[in-house]
């Protein structure tokens, strides 16, 4: 496999290797805040706001706390004091989370802050919110494990589900999960083996809803790290509507469906997916099939998380790509930048 690797002038791979040690570092830190909240939001955007989606997905069946992704500066009309808001930005000037900063505090909300600096750091020491500093020289994509960490630190923090102590007990296995994956000389290696069978094809990710953040994570970090078109789409609502799209022989060859399995559903859960694969076969698709072990959500969650950041690492290298290149995304904060300079300009 290392004749393979053709470009990866920034290391990105050592980025994607300290995923499981920066949410360790995190996880050990101490965080103060207090009070009772009704509601928590995640503010952010791209790769900073995936750490808020996959916290969501894990608490679903545990916490009483209801929370929301927040993706765009108008927010709902029930934020308010008994509000908890992440601001997540790791730059720290996007310009979209600090409009959302500025909305929710005004709002009331009590907020927290993570970023390498920046406006947001700025900001969250006037208006003395509590400010966690990430760590500088990654890629906003590669900073998740920082972020899960401290996110889950404060939910636990705050009296929310046990987010910092599952995640802990993880640990352990997802190291080793990651030497698996991070060895260019294993022919076998999980992450490798799947790169190889989405060749050129534009991957589908499908998944339960519990699993839905990580095919989000699978989508984008394909999107950014291998640039390639990659979707996602949950099951069982696929079979109302997306699987008719899988007749069309000709238009199919350009996609492949790539299916979390989770190893523990629940029987209702597990026949829906059976269905759906079962139909797409019956139809001459061939999707591929990826196990994900773990006995919560929380675990095979984080195990789907490493499983595909490795697929977009090899899918990267294997069509010779740089894999922390994002120019198209360079020049449109470059051009929003502009923009909100200007509506501000008018405002004034």
């Amino acid at each position: 496999m290392d004749h393979e690797i053709i470009k990866d002038p920034t290391d990105m791979k050592t980025e994607v290797y300290n995923f499981v040690d920066d949410m360790e570092e995190y996880l050990r830190k101490r965080f103060k805040v207090q009070g009772e909240f009704r509601n928590i939001v995640f503010c952010g955007m791209g790769g900073s706001s995936i750490g808020g989606e996959i916290i969501a997905d894990c608490a679903f069946n545990e916490s009483r706390i209801p929370m929301v992704i927040l993706n765009f500066p108008e927010v709902p009309a029930w934020v308010g004091k008994r509000t908890l808001a992440f601001i997540i930005s790791y730059s720290g000037n996007t310009k979209e989370t600090i409009e959302m900063y500025e909305t929710v505090k005004a709002k009331g909300a009590q907020c927290i802050t993570l970023s390498v600096g920046g406006t947001i750091r700025d900001m969250a020491k006037e208006y003395g919110d509590t400010h966690i500093k990430l760590k500088p020289g990654a890629q906003p994509r590669s900073a998740l494990g920082q972020m899960l960490g401290s996110i889950a630190n404060v939910v636990e923090t705050i009296g929310g589900p046990k987010m910092k102590s599952e995640m802990k007990s993880h640990l352990g296995s997802m190291k080793k999960l990651r030497d698996n994956l991070s060895d260019t000389t294993n022919p076998k290696n999980l992450s490798y083996m799947i790169s190889k069978k989405i060749g050129d094809r534009a991957p589908i990710i499908y998944s339960t809803p519990q699993l839905a953040a990580s095919a989000v994570r699978w989508k984008t970090q394909i999107n950014e790290n291998s640039k390639m078109i990659a979707f996602n789409s949950i099951v069982p609502e696929v079979n109302h509507n997306e699987i008719e799209a899988w007749v069309d022989e000709e238009r199919r060859s350009y996609c492949v469906p790539v299916i979390l399995y989770e190893q523990r559903m629940s029987k209702e859960m597990k026949e829906s997916v059976d269905t759906s694969i079962s139909v797409m076969r019956s139809k001459g698709v061939r999707p591929i099939i990826v196990n994900i072990k773990g006995r919560s959500v929380m675990e095979r969650t984080l195990r789907s998380v490493m499983i595909g950041d490795y697929v977009s690492l090899y899918l990267a290298y294997t069509t010779g790509v740089d894999p922390a290149e994002i120019k198209s995304i360079v020049t449109f904060k470059q051009r929003l930048a502009q923009l909100f300079s200007r509506g501000r300009q008018k405002k004034k």
